[in-house]
């Protein structure tokens, strides 16, 4: 069971109420729990046995804690008709995430996910058991790595995360706590977590549902999320492996600058390693490794380069072998919302440049048609000159008009996103509402119908009741009446028989008395 124990594990696993989780001893298909669950607010993690192949595995169960919990006869139900869309729309992207981690196979480096079905109204993901201890126990524990123990675990933490980039994945929960670390010193991802990342912003749980240090800018922001956002994740987990203390979380790095590893962690690790994290550490998506064989190149090339990191903005990555598109959280579930402050000032940084490059623009036309004026005092001169600063307006005015074009037509896109979502959600609200309409009847009917019965049983045996009676008293009836018969016969017979004994006394003949002879 040790090796099953790790993946059921969660920083924030919570207090499971009495009737939540299932009971050991319970077959779900051809798996049987075993061992106490785990769970956080997204799902219920069990030890578990394949009955074929008698095999360890850990089983995933989806079970939001803001829109299902658990009926009596073990099912798992909305909350209400309200929460239903929201319940099936996680349930279907849990499904096809599993899916898709079990097309990506067994790779070192990755937890295999052997298969999903659904039943009991939700969904379970099967998975390898893996033994060892999680990456964040071993820190506490220890406060830091070695460079031997980082060196032996990143090879094949690179290799799983860009196999899983290249299924057309993305982790976006790579912290300690989501990283095995066998006995060998070999690690292990855990399975993905946009899918929960997705459910914390619909539920509106996201800070209970992140550990601060580890996420990329992008997802606080709700901007679109990449490769480069795990690459982040995955350089943020290094660092604290190298310094002993979890980075600075990505919004304080806006108003704070963090010590780069390069220093922080100088003369204890090769000057390529530290590099390498630092350029994955980047704050701007942009500034980061686009891809990890990028980023496994930039650790090699600043080794080269004793610990200088060139970051080129422009960097190309080579393309993976047969690499698919990314799964992209959408900018409605892609994180956690900023705080007020950070969020104006990410708003109002690309409104300030442009203001600043405008006013720029400006001056310097304003400047240049002044001086030109002085040297060359002439009508025409002028007029010339007013003309283009009136089309150096209508060229602001313009793109001006074509940013506000572009932004309406973005939010027009947004609006018929949310009201498509919505639509849909109130479509599947309404078939869970049909649905549990069907099911009430047939339950009304089918109670009906046993109450029927019981009245028809209970009549049928009050009736074979009362006629037993009436047999009995019938039986008892006859029984005295044969024995008051049988003692009236005896009566006469023993008259008779009286009566026959007095006549045969009176009819013997009488003894003579002759007198005695002399």
């Amino acid at each position: 069971m040790k090796a099953v124990s790790q993946l059921v594990s969660s920083p924030h696993a919570v207090v499971l109420p009495p009737h939540d989780a299932l009971k050991e001893g319970t077959r779900l298909g051809r798996f049987r729990i075993e061992g106490p669950p785990s769970r956080d607010w997204f799902a219920i993690t069990y030890r578990a046995r394949d009955m074929q192949t008698g095999s360890e595995i850990a089983l995933k169960e989806y079970l939001p804690i803001h829109f299902a919990a658990r009926q009596s006869d073990g099912t798992v139900l909305p909350l209400s008709a309200q929460h239903a869309g929201d319940f099936v729309w996680g349930r279907e992207r849990f499904v096809a995430e599993a899916a898709a981690m079990s097309l990506v196979g067994r790779t070192p480096g990755l937890v295999s996910v052997l298969g999903t079905f659904e039943l009991n109204g939700t969904a379970y993901m099967a998975m390898a058991a893996r033994p060892g201890t999680t990456l964040a126990d071993r820190l506490a524990r220890e406060g830091l790595l070695s460079p031997v123990v980082v060196d032996r675990m990143l090879p094949s933490l690179l290799k799983g995360l860009e196999r899983l980039h290249a299924g057309g994945l993305l982790h976006l929960d790579i912290r300690p706590a989501s990283i095995i670390l066998d006995a060998r010193g070999q690690a292990t991802l855990l399975e993905c977590g946009s899918t929960r990342a997705a459910m914390a912003t619909r539920a509106q749980a996201g800070p209970a549902s992140r550990t601060p240090g580890y996420s990329a800018l992008e997802l606080f922001a709700g901007e679109q999320a990449g490769p480069s956002t795990d690459i982040y994740s995955l350089a943020a987990t290094l660092y604290h492996c190298v310094t002993g203390t979890a980075p600075m979380a990505a919004v304080n790095r806006l108003m704070d600058n963090m010590v780069p590893a390069s220093q922080a962690a100088a003369g204890g690790y090769p000057p390529g390693l530290l590099a390498g994290i630092d350029a994955g550490l980047a704050l701007k998506a942009i500034d980061r490794p686009l891809t990890v064989a990028t980023w496994r190149s930039r650790f090699a090339a600043a080794g080269h380069a004793k610990g200088v990191v060139t970051r080129n903005r422009r960097q190309v990555s080579r393309p993976l072998p047969e690499v698919r598109p990314a799964t992209v959280i959408p900018s409605d579930a892609a994180g956690i919302p900023l705080p007020p402050a950070a969020t104006d000032k990410l708003r109002h940084l690309g409104r300030t440049a442009i203001l600043t490059v405008s006013l720029l623009v400006l001056a310097t036309a304003t400047a240049a048609v002044g001086g030109y004026a002085l040297r060359q005092p002439t009508i025409e001169r002028a007029a010339e000159e007013r003309a283009q600063a009136e089309a150096l307006q209508r060229e602001a005015a313009e793109a001006a008009a074509r940013e506000q074009a572009i932004a309406e037509e973005r939010r027009q896109a947004a609006e018929a996103a949310r009201r498509e979502a919505h639509a849909k959600a109130e479509a599947e609200a309404e078939a869970l509402r049909r649905y549990m309409a069907r099911q009430s009847q047939a339950t009304a009917e089918a109670l009906r119908r046993m109450e029927e019965e019981a009245e028809r049983q209970a009549r049928e045996d009050k009736a074979n009741a009362e006629a037993a009676a009436r047999r009995e008293a019938e039986e008892d009836w006859r029984f005295d009446s044969e024995a008051e018969k049988a003692r009236k016969r005896a009566e006469e017979q023993a008259r008779l028989e009286a009566e026959a004994l007095r006549k045969t006394g009176d009819d013997k003949p009488r003894a003579s008395h002759k007198p005695r002879a002399k």
